[in-house]
């Protein structure tokens, strides 16, 4: 039994075309972080992707974009996540101010059981904290 491919002569594909190697350029990501949340949105939607947001707690100023999904070349339409900045960072107390200690509770158990008196902070299964 011959080859197929025989019976109809040399094969020759077309030249690769670059933009499906490289890219067209038109689909690179511009870095958008340290924007204004609102201002990178306008940005990448005008070259026609899709963003989305999300709130991120993070010391930069108040809406400033802090992380982007895609930089670089990527899909025509790709879905960038921009986190844009809460600048609301975690309360701690301050070391001149200590946290005044909290009063021991009474955990009264079963019936003809004394009454156990707990430590500040302790946790008991079941028990809700006060």
């Amino acid at each position: 039994m011959a080859p197929i491919i025989g019976r109809f002569g040399p094969v020759a594909l077309p030249p690769v075309d670059q933009h499906y190697v490289a890219g067209s350029g038109k689909n690179d990501v511009p870095d958008v972080r340290g924007m204004a949340g609102s201002e990178a949105s306008k940005k990448l939607n005008a070259l026609g992707f899709k963003v989305s947001q999300t709130s991120r707690i993070d010391p930069s100023p108040y809406g400033t974009v802090v992380t982007q999904s895609i930089t670089g070349p990527t899909a025509p339409g790709a879905r960038i996540a921009l986190s844009v900045s809460s600048s609301r960072a975690p309360v701690v107390p301050s070391p001149s101010q200590p946290t005044p200690p909290r009063p021991p509770i009474t955990v009264v158990s079963g019936p003809g059981q004394p009454p156990i008196t707990l430590a500040p902070g302790a946790i008991v299964p079941g028990i809700p904290p006060p």
